[in-house]
């Protein structure tokens, strides 16, 4: 019998509702968990959906957290993600509040990507520099979106909406 574990899906934004994000993720990480001899039941599969991991902290984001409590309730110290860019844009936030918590519970906690057959560690050296890389792409991202909207309320500024003039002006 395959050995049981959780899943944690993560869309964040809502433009990836139309990019088959969810559905993509869950493939990939049903495909890893078959071949890594896991077994993933339907309700073990927890998404987070429209959720930004670069503005929401690991302890703001419900459905994470809503996967530690049910790993911690079920006994079960095994978990799937996608990629780390699922877990956390940060780099940190996810292992303060989600990885140290279950670790100190369990004394062993098997997190995978399915980018690797190796359990997740947040000590190697790859992982530290995919979080780091995470954090400037979002970084930028959240830069040129503030920039973009600045520039549009500039052009903007003075012009009235596009309702008719009172009476009287």
């Amino acid at each position: 019998m395959n050995q049981l574990a959780f899943a944690y899906i993560r869309r964040s934004s809502y433009k990836q509702q139309q990019n088959h994000s969810v559905e993509t993720q869950k493939a990939r990480i049903l495909d890893f968990a078959k071949n890594k001899g896991l077994s993933i039941p339907e309700d073990f599969i927890i998404i987070e959906d429209v959720t930004s991991a670069y503005s929401k902290k690991a302890s703001q984001r419900k459905a994470l957290m809503k996967l530690k409590d049910r790993m911690i309730e079920s006994s079960i110290n095994t978990v799937v993600f996608n990629e780390e860019s699922r877990m956390d844009r940060t780099g940190y936030t996810f292992v303060l509040d989600f990885y140290r918590p279950l670790l100190q519970h369990f004394g062993k906690v098997n997190i995978f990507t399915t980018e690797s057959s190796e359990v997740w560690s947040p000590d190697a050296q790859h992982v530290k520099i995919a979080f780091i890389l995470y954090h400037q792409e979002s970084t930028i991202k959240s830069e040129r979106a503030i920039g973009d909207l600045k520039g549009h309320l500039q052009t903007e500024q003075g012009k009235r909406p596009g309702a008719k003039v009172p009476y009287g002006y």
